[in-house]
């Protein structure tokens, strides 16, 4: 027997013998009746379903804008000023006093962490130059080669720094 219990008929009870003989009384929504309790109507399903649609495009949208380290535009600062700053250094330290084992020593740690933080074709574009202020412009031209062959997109800069170190003319890009 399905009988409906109507909450707003003082009458009735859950425990009343009307709401189904001493058996458990029936849930609102079990049948349709006048109470509110209806289906969903269309309307309903296809909003829901809209609401799903969007969070899920901006959820996906939010995942596709996500950019590396390497591609923000201040990712490169930590390099940038570890390279000023091993520059700056090789500069002050003086060559010919007995601070020159110390300075070299600091330099040579430096310049393996430079290396290490150096993950975008631009950073290694830039330790390319770092290497011709250090090390000469064989070495710097030895890493431009290398950077050439990973970095197409570099490669008007690339020719540039190639030429300045192989005291050649610079070429004219405009």
């Amino acid at each position: 027997m399905n009988v409906i219990y109507d909450p707003a008929d003082p009458q009735e009870s859950p425990q009343s013998p009307a709401a189904g003989a001493g058996g458990p009384p029936a849930l609102p929504c079990q049948e349709p009746s006048t109470h509110g309790c209806r289906p969903w109507a269309r309307g309903e399903i296809l909003a829901w379903a809209a609401v799903l649609l969007l969070a899920t495009l901006a959820a996906v949208n939010a995942v596709s804008r996500q950019e590396t380290a390497a591609d923000k535009p201040d990712a490169g600062i930590t390099f940038t000023l570890s390279a000023r700053y091993l520059v700056g250094l090789h500069a002050l330290v003086p060559q010919a006093t007995g601070a020159q084992a110390a300075g070299e020593t600091a330099e040579k740690s430096l310049f393996s962490e430079l290396e290490k933080t150096a993950k975008s074709p631009t950073d290694r574009l830039r330790l390319a130059i770092v290497t011709g202020e250090l090390l000469g412009k064989d070495a710097a031209l030895e890493r431009l080669d290398a950077v050439a062959a990973d970095a197409p997109d570099l490669q008007a800069d690339i020719d540039t720094a190639q030429a300045l170190y192989a005291d050649e003319e610079i070429p004219d890009f405009i």
